[in-house]
């Protein structure tokens, strides 16, 4: 067991510094903290990222290593009313509403780093898309692509083509593979590994069956119960806090 456990280790270690080599790929971008005083951060702030489960390790091996007690506990309780409220316009829970900041930019995943570079065309499928599945919830928030944000190449302006996204796409994908993750379940669907940071975080830190009963109660319609049920379950958090952030 100790072999197997090592080896998985090894495997996700390794997986980590394929997902770095492939950002380094990718072109440097300017003009999202460059004109935040313009757009206020809405795309974070009525966006939420669907990200990789390699994706999730990177950020969350950064944070227990990096922030303390306090932040992540804020997290995780931010995480779990994120799932339990299940709003259509969530918004990213590590998007700093007083600052205006993301609070893991350098880290930030492949579709953060492509929003506002994406060609048109193929975002304006997406947008459609989700428009149309949105359509009759009157508290859904919809966001065009960001005009602001330009990429670069070797300190010249680039147009990045849909190819070289989909062939980025498909080496993170293979990423992915390389970690464990059997192709079947690369998808967005129930059992998928193409979630939401907050789902990641959730699925991460509970049992299986602390994960079933908080989906219980996303269904709840009383929020004054939803939040005592969110108080009991972070009192529990709290005591174990040190073992999850160590474990990391």
């Amino acid at each position: 067991m100790a072999k197997k456990k090592s080896r998985k280790r090894n495997i996700i270690k390794e997986g980590l510094k394929k997902l770095d080599y492939l950002y380094s790929k990718l072109p440097e971008t300017k003009g999202c903290f460059e004109n935040l005083n313009k757009c206020k951060g809405k795309c974070c702030l009525y966006q939420n990222p669907q990200v990789f489960y390699i994706e999730f390790l990177n950020v969350w091996t950064y944070i227990c290593d990096k922030w303390d007690i306090k932040d992540l506990i804020e997290l995780i309780e931010l995480s779990i009313r994120t799932y339990v409220y299940n709003k259509p316009t969530k918004g990213c829970i590590f998007f700093d509403k007083k600052k205006y900041l993301c609070e893991i930019h350098n880290k930030r995943p492949f579709n953060c780093f492509f929003y506002g570079i994406t060609p048109s065309e193929e975002f304006n499928k997406r947008y459609e898309k989700i428009k149309k599945l949105y359509e009759n919830n009157p508290d859904a928030i919809f966001m065009e692509q960001c005009n602001l944000i330009k990429a670069y190449s070797d300190g010249k302006e680039k147009i990045v083509s849909q190819k070289e996204i989909d062939d980025w796409w498909n080496e993170l994908v293979e990423i992915e593979k390389y970690i464990g993750v059997k192709k079947k379940n690369i998808n967005d669907e129930e059992g998928g590994s193409y979630r939401t940071f907050h789902d990641h975080i959730l699925l991460k830190i509970m049992p299986h069956e602390v994960f079933v009963e908080l989906e219980k109660i996303r269904i709840m319609k009383n929020i004054n119960s939803k939040d005592i049920v969110i108080e009991t379950f972070m009192k529990l958090f709290k005591k174990n806090i040190e073992k999850i952030k160590n474990a990391g």
